[in-house]
């Protein structure tokens, strides 16, 4: 294993009740109809999150020597459960990553103040696309074992937290900017600098498949 690869996940094609493709990602021109909200009328579209997921901590356990824990999770009932969560804790220089999952969904948190769930509603007036939501979940994890996630932090009108990472596809940069409780995780937030940051990579195993260089 030289470099991460997305697992196979298939085509996704799915249809209504009237046998025409639904065009998930750009289904709605205006406002969703009511109806739509608290519906999930093809969850399975949103398996190959779970497989993603799984496929990276796989892969960023076997390429960096970092110390990472598995825990299951008891399950909540529900279709986008997690049954498996999977901690990195590098050196306090380089970012740590908790990756939670299961069949359908995945949640991420990063660095010190980076909180992200793969998806965050799944119903059809959310309209997810998939293969968008997956392009992220890689990218924001792979950045941080990079070295290539930043974040910073601004008092100005109270405490705000910022990141970025480069998506995988073409130069695209994911950002996002939200409100801290100045309260919460002050062991990561004063790591967090007040000036633009980047976290420093993670150290690579030794003892890994072949000769690793991160693209």
């Amino acid at each position: 294993m030289t470099t991460y690869t997305r697992p196979d996940v298939g085509a996704q094609v799915y249809r209504d009740a009237d046998g025409s493709v639904i065009p998930y990602g750009s289904r709605w021109d205006t406002e969703p109809p009511v109806d739509a909200y608290s519906v999930i009328e093809h969850e399975e579209r949103f398996e190959p999150i779970g497989m993603v997921a799984r496929a990276l901590v796989d892969h960023l356990a076997a390429t960096d020597d970092v110390p990472v824990v598995r825990e299951p999770v008891e399950p909540a009932g529900h279709g986008f459960q997690h049954d498996e969560v999977v901690r990195f804790t590098p050196a306090p220089e380089s970012a740590p990553l908790t990756v939670s999952f299961g069949r359908l969904s995945a949640e991420v948190r990063a660095g010190a103040f980076y909180e992200n769930r793969y998806p965050v509603c799944g119903c059809d007036a959310c309209d997810d696309d998939v293969d968008y939501l997956i392009s992220e979940l890689e990218a924001v994890a792979l950045a941080v074992a990079s070295g290539t996630f930043g974040e910073w932090v601004s008092e100005q009108d109270g405490l705000w937290a910022m990141h970025r990472f480069a998506l995988l596809e073409g130069e695209a940069v994911e950002g996002g900017v939200g409100k801290v409780n100045p309260f919460e995780r002050a062991d990561l937030r004063a790591r967090a600098a007040t000036k633009p940051d980047t976290w420093l990579p993670w150290s690579l195993r030794e003892d890994r498949p072949g000769a690793i260089t991160r693209d």
